[in-house]
């Protein structure tokens, strides 16, 4: 069988994440004999080929005819997905299935505002997928849901109990040109060439604003050290990377497997060949965890803050205190790695005073950078069952409503007047202010001069256009 698989179009720039999700789906596909190709929209879009994606995806899918055609689409971004499939559709006439986020949350509302799809894969893809493109019953395929005679069928979906089954995620399909250019924002505040990894799946907490545990079930599940150290290993071996992220909710979660991890990373020399950034639960963090991560080559770890409003912090259910989060942050100054903190804007009954105060408080913490981004109500979340006003389900998909619901704070009681008056420049003051100090103490004099050598040419070039 031939199978296209599609990504997303995101508008984040300056994050070279790769998307593990298709390339683990491709590798399973692959390893089972089927020929697999990745049409990559988000590389493509950044690459200076925006204006011709549309073409060439459809030139793309003509010339290889694909048996089955699989998307991942997310909520803020579905109509780029009904679009996407529409367009498909004037071409092609064969098999197209949707997962990810949005479908796994809403499945039946899915196949009713998309009838050009033939069924959508809730939960893990991997072994789902494969059944599905070999002509297995609908009825027997794990998460799959379907519309047959005007009725909805769903079948529970199952966890994949052990991943390290799985391939090693198929990154040669990918651009990785692109993915591994040199930047200063995958890992924030270090000018790397970083690969993207992932050693578990899911997340123990239930925040009420998160959809974690809506792909990957409740708890955290890992895969053998050795898988990954393996991956690791022909990473490093097969592109010319420094860095690699880790995008698991909660790195940290089993701290045995954590410390075995490190442990092998050491004994096998990684740490001399790069540098890597975790994502992690501040209550995890200690003196003894934080030396071994620091001498395994961990320079970075990125925290949930989130809030600093207390009773916020409880209605959320983040079950992490404020006091354990300023702990977390000092034991990792003392460590020396860096930290970099994640808040969220538009929380419940959240003032302007709040804002400031926050600009505040993370001016008195060894805060290498933060993330500031606008609560969004995610169906699948309990916020979004609680408080988004049933959006999805009595509005168009189209893409004016979906910008405008994730641009808009439903939930706060500050004014834009105010964020653009006083909160956006506290924070852009103090952005500015740690950016450059924390650039050069993060990066080796050649990388600091190819920065800043780069963004000379970057504004050149700006003004020489005008």
């Amino acid at each position: 069988m031939k199978i296209l698989l599609i990504t997303s179009k995101f508008n984040k720039l300056n994050v070279r994440w790769m998307p593990l999700g298709a390339c683990y789906l491709a590798a399973s596909l692959r390893a089972r004999g089927h020929e697999v190709q990745i049409f990559d929209r988000f590389a493509m879009c950044h690459n200076d080929q925006a204006n011709e994606m549309d073409s060439v995806l459809l030139s793309t899918v003509q010339s290889m005819q694909p048996d089955w055609i699989g998307m991942n689409v997310v909520s803020p971004y579905i109509f780029d997905g009904m679009k996407v499939v529409r367009s498909i559709r004037t071409v092609y006439s064969g098999k197209i299935v949707l997962g990810g986020h949005h479908p796994t949350a809403m499945p039946k509302l899915t196949l009713e505002r998309m009838p050009e799809i033939d069924a959508v894969i809730c939960g893990e893809g991997e072994l789902s997928l494969c059944q599905l493109v070999e002509g297995k019953s609908y009825a027997i395929i794990p998460g799959l849901a379907w519309m047959e005679n005007g009725e909805f069928h769903q079948n529970p979906s199952e966890r994949i109990r052990n991943l390290d089954e799985l391939p090693l995620p198929a990154i040669d399909l990918l651009d990785l040109n692109f993915y591994s250019q040199r930047n200063s924002r995958t890992i924030r505040e270090f000018n790397l060439s970083v690969g993207t990894m992932m050693a578990s799946r899911g997340c123990r907490n239930r925040c009420s604003f998160c959809t974690e545990n809506l792909t990957y079930y409740p708890g955290v599940y890992y895969h053998g050290c050795k898988y990954v150290l393996d991956w690791m290993g022909s990473f490093l071996d097969a592109v010319a990377i420094d860095g690699i992220t880790f995008l698991d909710s909660d790195f940290l979660a089993d701290r045995e497997w954590a410390v075995e991890f490190c442990r092998g990373i050491i004994k096998r020399g990684y740490q001399k060949r790069m540098v890597f950034c975790i994502q992690s639960r501040a209550n995890h963090l200690d003196v003894e965890i934080l030396d071994l991560l620091y001498r395994a080559g961990c320079r970075k770890i990125e925290l949930g803050i989130e809030t600093i409003r207390k009773d916020t912090i409880n209605s959320i259910a983040k079950n992490v205190t404020l006091e354990e989060v300023v702990k977390a942050i000092q034991l990792c100054e003392q460590a020396g790695i860096r930290v970099q903190g994640n808040l969220i804007r538009g929380m419940e009954g959240e003032t302007i005073e709040d804002l400031l105060e926050t600009v505040q408080w993370c001016q008195t913490l060894a805060i290498d950078n933060l993330t500031w981004g606008l609560l969004m109500l995610l169906p699948g979340s309990r916020m979004y069952w609680e408080k988004g006003g049933r959006f999805f389900e009595e509005h168009e998909w189209t893409e004016a409503n979906i910008k405008e619901y994730y641009a808009t704070d439903h939930l706060s009681k500050t004014t834009q007047e105010e964020i653009d008056a006083l909160f956006q420049p506290a924070l852009r003051k103090y952005r500015k202010f740690s950016h450059h100090r924390n650039f050069i103490r993060n990066n080796r004099l050649p990388h600091i001069w190819e920065y800043y050598h780069r963004k000379v040419k970057e504004r050149w070039f700006q003004r020489s256009a005008l």
